[in-house]
């Protein structure tokens, strides 16, 4: 997930890496098929989330990137990242932002 937001970054001026980069994307989801969750009946089906975020890691626009994860007991069934549409001033700002959105 985070290679294809990367990727879909270039959309607008794809070059031919980007390209290679897709094509490698579809090959590694072609062999995923038949890869899936399994909840046994007596699983904890509790939801725990973990989040996070850096600080100004853009070098070019000087931007946060923050991310999160979500488990269902032991197992990841979702996450997150994303490049802040702000700028924060300071790392306290990054993670208000974070724990906000």
């Amino acid at each position: 997930m985070h290679v294809i937001g990367i990727v879909g970054r270039f959309q607008a001026n794809p070059k031919e890496s980007h390209l290679q980069a897709v094509k490698r994307i579809f090959k590694y989801l072609q062999g995923t098929q038949n890869f899936g969750l399994w909840y046994p009946r007596d699983t904890d089906l509790t939801l725990h989330t973990y989040t996070d975020a850096e600080w100004a890691g853009s070098v070019d626009e000087r931007k946060s990137t923050s991310g999160g994860a979500f488990y269902m007991d032991s197992r990841l069934v979702s996450w997150f990242s994303k490049k802040q549409s702000s700028i924060a001033l300071s790392t306290t700002e990054v993670e208000y932002v974070v724990v906000a959105s």
